[in-house]
């Protein structure tokens, strides 16, 4: 799914896992809960613009922003890992 954003191309997904992650409904595609639905949705593929596709991937999902989540997710626990140890007593055997 993100890959198809990446290149333009809307997404008519299941609504199931991951994808309500990632499919912005009526934005870059639609999300459905059947092949009746999904059928439906392919008749209304034109109203989804290629370009808020792409501009939802450059968003969402490069590689630099996702090396920032990474790093400031890690950053975070780090620092509570910091925090931890800082406000436990020294143990004494």
């Amino acid at each position: 799914m993100i890959e198809a954003l990446a290149c333009g191309t809307p997404v008519i997904a299941f609504d199931h896992g991951a994808a309500h992650e990632i499919v912005e409904h009526g934005v870059t595609g639609f999300l459905v809960q059947s092949v009746d639905e999904a059928v439906a949705a392919l008749a209304k593929i034109d109203s989804i613009s290629r370009a808020a596709c792409c501009a939802a991937f450059e968003r969402r999902f490069t590689v630099e922003r996702m090396v920032d989540q990474y790093a400031g997710i890690y950053e975070a626990i780090l620092r509570d890992t910091r925090n931890t140890h800082d406000t436990q007593p020294l143990q004494t055997d």
